[in-house]
């Protein structure tokens, strides 16, 4: 009975480890979309002010 136990722990590990890198992956891809949208309204933000120069 101790393998099974044993195996299912290695189960239940594996199972966390998934959730985990999961996890992570949806964070990392959240900072890169906010990363994005920073960028986006940096860009927009130059273009008003070269727009407000050049008229």
């Amino acid at each position: 009975s101790i393998p099974r136990s044993s195996s299912s722990n290695c189960f239940q590990f594996y199972l966390n480890l998934q959730y985990e890198t999961v996890l992570l992956f949806i964070l990392f891809f959240r900072i890169n979309n906010l990363v994005d949208f920073l960028y986006c309204i940096k860009i927009k933000l130059l273009i008003h002010l070269v727009g407000a120069f050049t008229l």
